[in-house]
Formats: structure tokens, sequence, C-alpha cells
């Protein structure tokens, strides 16, 4: 307020000056003066006021530039949000399949698994009644004999409750416990113990004529190691080892050696108490 005052106070005087009439010279010249300096203050005035509005205008543009941006970034979320949603969704139906795929494979490996030991039984059925209609003659040694060495060979087995020997018809199944043959139950390497009890079965498996030999191994339900894929992985690495292991003894001479892993298919108790019963190698000696 008092820079208009000192401003509009020059501009008075002059009037002043005029309404009266007379001016002395000195009086001329501060009016002058003081004219030149209002003149001066206007134009400054005129000045600022265009820089205002200048400035007033860029800082309109610029807000109106920001609301613009600010839009386009809010329809970008959205859109971002949307895709998340739908990636979302597509992950969840994805997953979905997977698991749809994995449980229908498992469902086919429990079919093929079911239909390999079915064939397997109905062979070994078929074999048993080609045995009852023509019983072979080489099929006395080992029943008789052999089965005898066995028992005498297995004898601290048996008698522990970990082995067992069953005979049917011309047909011998030598049944070894898992402690007998490995030091647990994640597994499949022999132990120099399981060892020398297969170095007794092998020496007496070389007499009694030609055979057929088969190895099978079981397991139970509770998959005991992460090294294998699947308890039916560990089953195979071990008939598979025991094969091995047999054939380096010359067990098989001109016999027809075979090995299979069951895992828990064939069960041999029913129960969480017959896990231990569960796991266990046979080896089969089928007279020809």
């Amino acid at each position: 307020m008092g820079g208009r005052m000192s401003r509009l106070l020059p501009i008075l005087l002059l009037g002043s000056v005029f309404i009266g009439g007379c001016v002395p010279l000195n009086m001329h010249g501060a009016l002058r003066e003081a004219f030149n300096k209002a003149e001066a203050d206007n134009q400054a005035i005129k000045k600022e006021l265009a820089q205002a509005s200048a400035e007033s205008k860029r800082l309109h543009q610029e807000a109106a530039s920001l609301k613009a941006a600010n839009e386009a970034l809010t329809k970008q979320a959205r859109d971002l949000a949307a895709n998340l949603q739908q990636l979302n969704r597509e992950k969840a139906g994805l997953a979905e399949q997977t698991a749809s795929a994995k449980a229908a494979l498992a469902a086919k490996e429990a079919e093929k698994t079911a239909l390999a030991v079915k064939a397997e039984e109905q062979a070994l059925a078929l074999r048993r009644m080609e045995e009852a209609k023509a019983p072979s003659p080489s099929a006395a040694p080992v029943q008789e004999k052999p089965v005898r060495t066995l028992e005498a060979a297995l004898k601290d087995e048996m008698a522990g409750g970990r082995g067992s020997i069953r005979r049917e018809g011309g047909t011998v199944t030598i049944e070894l416990l898992e402690p007998v043959l490995y030091h647990n139950s994640a597994s499949a390497t022999l132990k120099p113990d399981g060892l020398k009890v297969l170095k007794r079965i092998a020496e007496t498996l070389k007499d009694g004529g030609d055979k057929e030999i088969r190895i099978e191994a079981h397991t139970d339900v509770v998959i005991q190691t992460t090294r294998f894929a699947s308890n039916m992985d560990l089953a195979v690495a071990r008939a598979n080892g025991v094969l091995r292991f047999l054939k380096t003894q010359h067990a098989a001479g001109s016999t027809r050696m075979s090995a299979v892993g069951y895992a828990e298919a064939r069960s041999a108790m029913a129960g969480d108490s017959a896990q231990s019963r569960n796991r266990r190698v046979e080896i089969i000696v089928h007279a020809k």
C-alpha cells in the first residue's frame, strides 16, 4: 500500500500544480523528475504483470501435462492389474492341468504295474498247470537234495525269522527279509554279510540240473529314500543287484535268469506292523 502511494504522489503533485496555474522553475524540474519516475514504475509494473501472466500460463500448461500423464499412468496401472489377474487365472488353470496329468500318469503306471503282475501270475499258474499234468523228471533234484542243502545254508536266517524256503511242485522259493541283504530300507547296495548269504545260495544252485531262476524284490508302501524316484525304482535296483551277483558266482550255468521289482504290488502281509515283513527279496527256482 505504501509503495502505491509513493508512486501516485508525484502524479498528485503534478495535478495540483496544473490546478494552481503557476509553476515555479524549480518545481517544474521536480515534477518532471517525479513524472519520469512514475512512468518508469508503471513500465516496471507492466513488465512484472506480463512475466506473471506468462508464468501463470506455463504453470497451467504444466498442470495440464501432469494431469494427462497421471491419467495415462492410472490407465496403465488398471491394464497391468487386469493382465495380472488374467495371468493368475491362466497359472491356476495350468496348475490344475498339471495335477490332472500327474494323476493320470500315476494311474497309468499303477495300471501298467497291475497288468504286469497279473501277466506274471497267469504265466506262473500256467506253468504250474503244465507241471501238474506232466511232472518233469528233473524236478526231484530241485525238490530234495538242493532244498535240504539250502535249508542247511540258511539255517541261521531261518532260525532268526529273517528267511524261509517254500516248495510247491517243481518250484522252490527262497525268501530273504531286508535286514539279511541291506543295511537300511533306503539302500539297494548289498552289505558284506548279505553277499555271503547269496554266495552260499549260489553254490547250492550250481547243482540240480537245468533250471529257471527269477529274482523278485518287494517293498512296503512307505517311500524310504530320495535317491530313487519311487519304491518301484528301489525294488528294480535291488532285484538287478542280486541277479548280477548270482551271475558272477556262476549260479546260472545254462540256467535262464531274470529279475523284476514289484514294490508294494505283492504284499506278503497287510497292516502297518507288516511293513518289515513286506520288505524282502525272493529267489524263485523253477525246474525245467
